[in-house]
Order: structure tokens, then sequence, then C-alpha cells
């Protein structure tokens, strides 16, 4: 089964100070939404969210996987001037953006504790009051 690409409108951040248009950045949902284990994953420079389809079909029975398109990638917008690209802040920003929109999912009560990465960069949010995503790592054959 294929999973769809949602999409999240987020604040365009630019080191030129002028005010930007926001911009779309998509992403996969796989799992429980509820599921207060969260694994996001984040492609690198030439890829795009869908390279981690395979993993997160094997961790979906146990954690919420969200698979982010960064800006320009896949299916999320291309910003309008090249030189915004070089913008570091633009990327932390963005992914800022999406961790709040997953938090403000879950109840108040819950907390975002962040986790270590591997094949890539994996990292693993915790909105609820664990600090394990029940072992998925072992599911993945990845050490």
């Amino acid at each position: 089964m294929k999973i769809p690409v949602k999409r999240l409108l987020v604040p365009t951040q630019s080191g030129d100070g002028q005010k930007k248009e926001p911009h779309y950045i998509a992403y996969t949902d796989w799992g429980d939404p509820q599921n207060p284990h969260v694994v996001i994953c984040v492609h690198g420079l030439t890829r795009n969210c869908r390279d981690f389809d395979y993993l997160a079909r094997v961790l979906e029975s146990d954690c919420r996987v969200i698979c982010v398109d960064v800006v320009g990638r896949g299916q999320s917008d291309w910003l309008e001037h090249a030189h915004d690209y070089d913008y570091y802040p633009l990327y932390l920003s963005d992914a800022m953006s999406l961790v709040a929109h997953i938090q403000s999912q879950y109840d108040k009560g819950h907390y975002a504790g962040m986790g270590g990465h591997f094949y890539g960069r994996v990292d693993r949010y915790d909105f609820g009051h664990s600090a394990e995503c029940a072992g998925s790592h072992q599911k993945t054959g990845i050490k």
C-alpha cells in the first residue's frame, strides 16, 4: 500500500531580510497517528521522502513514521529565489514547523524528546512518556 503525500504550509525564512511567501513541504505519515512514538526521516541532498518507504513500512507497527521532502526536493515546493537554499536557518525552520505540527496533534501533557540517528538521517521523537520505540530498529536489519 502506498501512503499518500501530505503537505504543510510553512513560513519561508530568508537571509536577505525580505518577506517571502510561505511554501509547502511534503511528507508521508505512516502508522497510527495517535502513537506517541514518532520517527522523523529526513533524506540527503538529492533524495526524497520515498527513500524511506521500506523503513517506514517496517517501523509503522511500532511507531508513527513521518518522512519529509526537504524544500526543493520531491513534492515539496521550490523556492522562488535560488539563494534562499543557502540559508541554513530555512531548513531548521521547516523542521521545527513540522515537529510543531505533529506535536499539536497530541495531548498537551506529552513532550518531544529527540533520539539519535542511523541510515542517513533518521530522528526519533517521543511524544509520549517512553524513551523507547519498542525495539523497532532491530526489525530493519540496520546496525
